[in-house]
């Protein structure tokens, strides 16, 4: 049932820009330059010649003890010798298998994505718990970007394309406003009446994020370093607007190795009742494994 809520989740995501699938498990870093350029060794900021980079999400219970086989789902990237992805596979046990390949403009932005998805549950006999084993056709799909450059706005168009014969089935539209200093300050998303707002200190490092849904606050990420510069904690704090309290906090904290790339991950969700008791809802361990050039 949490791989299932969990597959929903990472759904709603991708209504907004299906980039975000390459990061469904929580973003590494606090560059929204990812929207543009998607998630890359650079964009993810690897330390090293990375050429794959596996992540496993476990259950984990409110004190961060993990459940034993609880594997909801992994991802693998697979970089090319400048760092860009060139495939991301994601796997949803049980669920779903979908392989994404990409595509770059001049500029290294994201321009095209070819999309494969293998559906287990997809008319299967849901008797045979061999699901792996059964024959899967693939569904095929793909995303197409377009770009234009006014000044310090950004305009993106997304189609994604689908079904045969193939056809465009959803149309967004994304704005990217940029400061002097070529950081993205905010971005609207047009079609979902979304923006961000985007706050950096001196040393150029995101401090906060506020999200606005229809003008009103919806969500804040509150951003944490060490000393290096590397983030360490992530908290989102989310708003209905209907009390004074939040209605949901979600914390996430990073482990870092040697070379300063993440090797674990713990995300704690907790709701909030109209009345300003917190309360655990559910707990998520991210481990990160990478291959070396």
């Amino acid at each position: 049932m949490n791989a299932i809520k969990n597959l929903f989740v990472i759904s709603l995501l991708l209504l907004i820009n299906p980039v975000f699938a390459q990061f469904s498990d929580e973003t590494l870093t606090t560059n929204p330059l990812m929207e543009l350029y998607g998630n890359n060794a650079k964009t993810l900021a690897l330390k090293g010649n990375v050429t794959q980079m596996r992540i496993q999400q476990f259950l984990i219970d409110e004190k961060g003890n993990k459940s034993i086989d609880t594997v909801t789902f992994s991802n693998l990237y697979k970089f090319d010798k400048n760092g860009l992805t060139q495939e991301f596979e994601q796997n949803y046990k049980d669920l779903q298998l979908k392989k994404n390949y990409f595509s770059y403009t001049n500029k290294g932005y994201v321009s095209h994505i070819d999309i494969e998805t293998i559906n287990f549950l997809k008319d299967k006999d849901t008797s045979d718990t061999n699901l792996i084993n059964q024959s899967l056709a693939p569904d095929y799909s793909t995303v197409d970007y377009k770009y234009v450059q006014k000044k310090n706005i950004l305009f993106k168009g997304e189609d994604f394309i689908e079904g045969m014969p193939k056809k465009t089935t959803a149309r967004k539209e994304y704005f990217y406003h940029f400061n002097d200093e070529n950081q993205i300050f905010q971005i609207d998303y047009q079609t979902s009446d979304l923006a961000i707002k985007y706050n950096y200190d001196t040393n150029g490092l995101l401090k906060e994020s506020l999200t606005l849904k229809s003008g009103l606050p919806f969500s804040k990420n509150i951003y944490k370093y060490d000393r290096n510069s590397r983030l360490t904690n992530m908290t989102t704090i989310n708003s209905d607007n209907n009390t004074k309290y939040p209605s949901e906090e979600t914390v996430i904290s990073y482990k870092l190795d040697s070379n300063g790339n993440a090797i674990e991950k713990k995300v704690k969700n907790y709701l909030y009742s109209p009345e300003g008791n917190k309360k655990f809802n559910e707990g998520y361990l991210y481990l990160y494994n990478y291959t070396y050039l």
